[in-house]
């Protein structure tokens, strides 16, 4: 057999029928309807955890800089209910034992991210000015412990994500130590 009569031979084409592709393109169209409402669901826990975070490291800056400056320091929330704004916190300082407030430190968008919210319920008393008085307020004494009003027990901040109203968690502050955790 000469190599010209091996090369005559009629051989399948390769690739897929259109039945083929149809079918695997619906399969794949199945698995991304079951499976985007679970990548959501855990895009929007992630960021709600980001801000969570976010909210208690800056919950600790403010009581590092109370016990380091001996000096009360105003934690004002942007709320929900508040006069607007881009959401985030701002942080205001007086000295000890009385004196003028003064504005210390703001966290804003971009570094708050815009679809964070702290909610109103918390039971956390209004602001006083300078601070918006619509927001919510959590002063730190010098020795880091929490001047709020005087229901005892722990404070709790709600923390929510816009696009995702379903999901909200809470942040308990310990009133004693000042030490706040993420309760689910």
């Amino acid at each position: 057999m000469t190599s010209e009569g091996s090369m005559g031979k009629l051989r399948a084409q390769d690739g897929f029928s259109l039945i083929e592709l149809i079918v695997v393109v619906s399969i794949a169209a199945v698995v991304m309807a079951v499976l985007t409402p679970g990548i959501r669901r855990s895009s929007d826990i992630f960021t709600l955890r980001r801000a969570a975070s976010l909210a208690i490291v800056e919950l600790r800056t403010a009581q590092s800089l109370a016990t380091n400056n001996g000096t009360d320091i105003m934690f004002e929330f942007y709320t929900t209910t508040g006069s607007g704004g881009p959401g985030g916190v701002r942080y205001w300082a007086r000295p000890f034992g009385g004196g003028s407030w003064s504005e210390v430190r703001s966290v804003v968008t971009p570094e708050w991210p815009s679809i964070i919210q702290m909610r109103e319920g918390s039971g956390l008393p209004m602001c006083a000015a300078p601070a918006d008085v619509t927001h919510t307020c959590l002063i730190f004494k010098p020795l880091g412990d929490v001047d709020t009003n005087p229901t005892p027990g722990p404070i709790r901040v709600p923390v929510r994500v816009r696009a995702a109203g379903t999901f909200e968690w809470e942040i308990e502050i310990n009133r004693a130590t000042g030490r706040a955790r993420v309760v689910q």
